[in-house]
């Protein structure tokens, strides 16, 4: 009898060993003290970041583009659209796009969705100030409401374009551009030779905008010469 006893005991103590192994724990709660947060989900990024054939992988905003991506002028959140009504911002946005397929993207920025929908700096900063790690510092903001072109420059410049006082030349502007239209703009020859050694090092020597920008100093050199 103690026997049976014994092995009765012994199997209800497999069966609860078994019933514990195999139960699932249940799920954990959101902890009430720590709240969601949602970064900005940007629509309009709007650099077309796939890279150009001969341009040494380089995108096109780092070459054609007075300000700089990087930090955000070209950033259009889905917050920030939202301040907007949702059918004329759609129309604003077909506005920018070609016939020929392509589509005007340095145009689509934050000063002009600013200007276009007259939105409120207070509401602007409401939302840029809503996450954890604001688009935009406080400076930037208050460059884009001054629409100052000095104050434009010193926060969005294009690190790679040439900036004279308040206008801001990229490389590809160089590029396409005489000579006479170079220094007519006020970029000396001793300034675009060290931005062509730098821009050599930055899109290689091998790329078409050292090539194109190489050829450029050379005529410079030459007018130079001929207007002594």
């Amino acid at each position: 009898m103690k026997k049976y006893m014994l092995i009765c005991l012994l199997l209800v103590l497999i069966l609860v060993c078994i019933g514990c192994s195999q139960a699932k724990p249940a799920p954990s709660e959101p902890s009430a003290t720590e709240p969601l947060v949602t970064e900005p989900t940007v629509t309009q990024p709007i650099e077309p970041n796939e890279p150009e054939q001969g341009m040494g992988g380089t995108g096109r905003a780092t070459l054609e583009y007075k300000y700089d991506i990087y930090k955000h002028f070209y950033s259009l959140s889905t917050s920030f659209v939202e301040l907007a009504d949702e059918e004329e911002f759609r129309q604003w946005r077909a506005t920018f796009d070609n016939e020929d397929g392509t589509t005007n993207y340095e145009d689509i920025n934050l000063l002009t969705f600013i200007e276009e929908f007259d939105i409120p700096r207070e509401a602007f900063e409401e939302v840029n100030n809503s996450y954890s790690a604001p688009l935009l510092s406080d400076e930037q903001v208050e460059a884009l409401y001054s629409k100052d072109p000095t104050q434009l420059a010193d926060c969005f410049a294009n690190s790679y374009a040439i900036r004279v006082g308040d206008e801001i030349y990229p490389p590809k502007w160089v590029a396409t551009h005489t000579a006479e239209e170079i220094a007519e703009a006020g970029i000396t020859l001793e300034v675009l030779s060290e931005k062509c050694v730098e821009w050599a090092e930055t899109f290689g020597e091998l790329s078409e905008i050292h090539a194109q920008t190489q050829a450029k100093l050379a005529e410079y050199k030459a007018y130079a010469e001929n207007k002594q």
